[in-house]
């Protein structure tokens, strides 16, 4: 089978197809009315003629336009709400639940808006009357009966692409993720591409998470139909996914080394969701799905080597992550350190944890600092306490500089103490709190603690919210609160809480 080799930028994924379903959420605002009070003068005023004060409302009083509203609300009649259910594979199986006419009106107001959006950001290509006029179809459809691809086929009379109804159905689809839901498993029955995509990756990421086998589901069989007509790189890594899990490795792996042939990195912007590679946050890389199939066929070595080409050349976080914990096991520190630096810097909060953590240790001396040598033999490692706890039983043992290495000391001046290491892990531990990381607040509460910062280290102690600390701090609050100004109370850190 010869490929064709289009560019395809694998670095920068949009996001722009619908997350599972979540509760919808609403931000309330109360305004207070600010009056200008004059200060009270004295003035002559008329009094105004007196009206008769009567309790009994005057028969067809005229009604506030909101209750006028509500009224309308009780008589307009409702459609009965039926409980949203999905198929085994994560499709919709019901009407998108919501109110048509609003969402009809809606339209009419904002048509023009969205219409320019889509033009602009949503891959749509049509004018502005067929933009209305399948916006309104889809609305109809989509209120009133369940997901089908003979409902979005039908669209337009057939003369729009199926590609072209799923981006206008997702533009419109504003704050209402049942309708989103809906076009995204009507166009996927339909056999529109991103859809597919994004519902097959979907489906294998529940059925991993559930244990379940995977099945031929209509939109599986869409997916093979894709990948053999447009050998589109995605489709065939999801194919070999498919075949991964069935246990036809031999299979999978051929399709990934075709994925890997045609993929390569790219700094640019994708043009459109159609141009990126990880079409949505479920869908794995693929060097991780090809590294898995090797380690499957015992070939650890050809999982290894495309983890370093992830890293190095595409400079993907989670495989920056991953090459760098091989590096450590070879104790290539400069190696290691170079690695997990590009995963934090992207903003990846678990790099920026291991980060903080092995300048912690470097700092308590597991580690020589870098541009220092180490003694040969024993002493080229640290000890750890029977305990195995942070702080080590003997430090690696640094070679001093001898007289000719005193004298050109300023080569080696960004070398840095064992101090600034520790400020470095302070810094990163602190990013990784910003983000939320419970263990990273632990630990930094335990560093601030060190440093005589009680009040702030008792903030992010408390905030941790993380059962970590059972295992080396008070587990009574009382006795917590008496021993956490105490200065010769110092908690041994577990080792194994500082993940590298």
């Amino acid at each position: 089978m010869s490929l064709a080799k289009p560019p395809v930028p694998l670095r920068k994924c949009s996001r722009l197809l619908p997350l599972p379903i979540l509760p919808s959420t609403r931000l309330s605002i109360t305004t207070t009315n600010q009056y200008n009070h004059q200060p009270p003068t004295t003035r002559t005023t008329r009094t105004p003629p007196s009206k008769q004060f009567h309790t009994t409302p005057k028969p067809n009083a005229a009604r506030s336009p909101s209750v006028r509203r509500a009224e309308a609300a009780q008589k307009r009649p409702q459609q009965p709400r039926i409980a949203a259910t999905y198929t085994e594979d994560g499709l919709l199986k019901t009407p998108a639940q919501g109110d048509l006419p609003q969402r009809l009106r809606f339209l009419d107001t904002a048509s023009k808006t969205l219409h320019q959006e889509a033009r602009r950001y949503g891959g749509v290509t049509v004018d502005y009357p067929t933009f209305v006029r399948i916006a309104k179809e889809l609305f109809n459809v989509a209120y009133t009966y369940p997901p089908a691809a003979g409902l979005v086929l039908r669209i337009d009379g057939g003369k729009t692409d199926i590609n072209e109804i799923f981006n206008i159905g997702y533009q419109i689809g504003t704050n209402d993720m049942s309708f989103k839901e809906w076009v995204l498993a009507a166009c996927s029955l339909a056999g529109a591409r991103g859809p597919v995509l994004y519902q097959t990756a979907r489906y294998l990421a529940i059925s991993a998470r559930r244990g379940t086998e995977i099945r031929q589901t209509a939109v599986i069989d869409k997916l093979e139909e894709i990948g053999l007509t447009s050998n589109d790189p995605r489709a065939l890594q999801l194919l070999a996914q498919v075949q991964g899990r069935r246990g036809k490795y031999t299979q999978a792996l051929e399709l990934m080394e075709a994925v890997l042939a045609r993929i390569h990195p790219s700094k640019n912007t994708p043009r459109g969701p159609e141009h990126s590679y990880l079409i949505s946050e479920v869908m794995e890389t693929p060097w991780r799905v090809y590294a898995g199939l090797k380690e499957k066929v015992g070939d650890p070595m050809g999982a290894d080597e495309v983890m370093r080409r992830a890293a190095l050349e595409y400079e993907d976080p989670a495989a920056l992550q991953d090459y760098a914990s091989l590096l450590m096991r070879e104790m290539d520190l400069e190696g290691y350190e170079g690695c997990m630096s590009k995963a934090a810097s992207s903003g990846d909060v678990m790099a920026c944890l291991k980060l903080a953590n092995f300048y912690y240790l470097t700092s308590k001396g597991w580690f020589p600092r870098r541009g220092v040598k180490v003694s040969d033999g024993d002493n080229a490692k640290a000890i750890p306490k029977p305990t195995r706890t942070v702080d080590p039983a003997k430090s690696v043992e640094e070679k001093k500089p001898g007289a000719l290495g005193r004298f050109f000391s300023f080569l080696s001046a960004d070398v840095k103490s064992h101090a600034e290491y520790r400020k470095l892990a302070v810094d990163w531990y602190e990013l990784a709190v910003k983000q939320g990381n419970s263990r990273a607040a632990l630990l930094l509460a335990i560093i601030e603690r060190e440093n005589g910062n009680h009040e702030a280290a008792w903030e992010l102690f408390q905030s941790s919210r993380t059962d970590d600390a059972k295992e080396f701090m008070p587990t009574s609050q009382d006795e917590l609160v008496k021993v956490w100004r105490d200065e010769e109370f110092r908690p041994e850190v577990p080792l194994q809480l500082l993940d590298l």
